[in-house]
């Protein structure tokens, strides 16, 4: 059978493109979004409260340490907490720790107001616009997403 076809079968069969020409796609639906990372995690037991502010939206959420079930978020605002990873025999499991990482924003916004408290003290108040990048999230040449990421510095030190 010459090269060429052989080629031909094999990434015709196979399914996955693998040592083909042409591209396959993944179907992941692109969710644009803002990541924010605190400069530390939030791991002190206490009751915090988040608020998010673009132009004329304005995103809250509640999350406590210990993890209790969180009051929800107003949609579109995610809290990000610290995975722990166990493993019982031959199973990996994640779930959310106690410790609060970071938010996560939907949507692609020209600027942010983020502003963190534990019902006493500022941790954060801080105003920046977002730098998108475009993740190819479904595989090279499948389009972009745009993406951010964004540190955002917590004082004092939870």
């Amino acid at each position: 059978m010459r090269p060429c076809l052989a080629t031909f079968l094999l990434c015709a069969l196979s399914g996955f493109g693998i040592g083909c020409t042409g591209t396959t796609c993944n179907s992941e639906p692109c969710s644009a979004h803002v990541n924010l990372e605190f400069s530390s995690a939030i791991e002190r037991e206490g009751v915090y409260n988040f608020e998010v502010v673009s132009g004329d939206t304005t995103w809250t959420c509640r999350a406590s340490i210990p993890a209790v079930e969180d009051d929800p978020c107003d949609a579109g605002l995610f809290v990000e907490r610290k995975e722990i990873t166990t493993t019982d025999g031959n199973a990996v499991n994640g779930r959310a720790g106690e410790s609060i990482v970071g938010l996560v924003i939907s949507g692609q916004v020209e600027s942010l107001s983020v502003s963190v408290d534990d019902g006493n003290a500022s941790l954060a108040d801080t105003e920046f616009s977002p730098d998108y990048e475009g993740v190819e999230i479904n595989g090279e040449g499948c389009g972009e997403c745009p993406i951010a990421d964004h540190q955002v510095p917590l004082t004092p030190e939870p």
